[in-house]
């Protein structure tokens, strides 16, 4: 792998961590419409002997059965709260004027959406390219579902701004500004990351606007799962799980 396939693998990263461990953790095709970022990535498993009781291996299960019961009150909380809001979607997701959803009175914008269309189009979000008979037929339909999901998507994200308007949660600048320095860093220089960025059609801005996204959908999802807690019986139904597993 030469270093410009490396850093535009980098910038898939930086556009797109929600996708990434999230989607790790939800069984292949499925998806709930919330890429969440994760608060930790499961550590790499270590051979070892069977641990006695109390050790280290412990927190780590219980990391891993926190990090499930979180998603799945995520998932319940997504579920209620979109049955009591008022969702009203367009079927013409190719407009470019007007909106394509109204959520709870908040519009999301035909501009913006199709802005993000071709974001995902540019970081291959969508299925790979078919080839051989039918390949037009089937890449228009891959088109359609990527921009259902991705409405699906927009809606959940405004479902959790209106969610962190409740909490009076916020984003501050300084907090997107930490993670951006954190991604640069993955670069040789400053010039390196400006160039990366107009090569596929994007600025620090777009950036900004992604950070911002993924650090609020963080918080709120921390916060309505703050009580969340991992119980001994979790952590029988876990090793029940993973012996039949085995």
């Amino acid at each position: 792998m030469n270093k410009k396939m490396l850093r535009d693998i980098i910038i898939l990263i930086v556009i797109f961590v929600v996708a990434f461990a999230a989607y790790q953790l939800y069984s292949g095709k499925k998806k709930t419409g919330i890429d969440a970022p994760l608060p930790s990535s499961p550590q790499t498993a270590t051979p070892a002997s069977p641990a006695a009781p109390g050790a280290r291996q412990q927190p780590s299960m219980e990391d891993m059965v926190l990090l499930t019961k979180k998603k799945d009150a995520i998932q319940k909380w997504l579920v209620d709260v979109r049955a009591k809001s008022k969702i009203e979607k367009e079927t013409d997701l190719t407009k470019t004027t007007g909106y394509v959803a109204v959520i709870n009175g908040e519009e999301i914008s035909a501009q913006e959406f199709q802005k993000r269309a071709k974001v995902r189009e540019r970081m291959g979000m969508s299925s790979a390219s078919p080839h051989g008979t039918g390949a037009a037929a089937t890449g228009e339909t891959e088109k359609k579902k990527m921009l259902e999901e991705l409405l699906e998507k927009m809606i959940n994200e405004v479902l959790l701004q209106q969610e962190a308007r409740k909490l009076k949660i916020e984003v501050t600048d300084a907090e997107i500004d930490r993670m951006l320095r954190e991604k640069k860093t993955t670069f040789p220089s400053e010039s390196e990351f400006e160039a990366t960025l107009t090569s596929h059609g994007f600025t620090v801005d777009d950036i900004r606007a992604q950070l911002s996204r993924e650090l609020l959908q963080e918080k709120v999802e921390e916060a309505l799962t703050s009580d969340v807690k991992v119980t001994e019986d979790d952590l029988k139904m876990f090793r029940t799980s993973e012996t039949e597993i085995k």
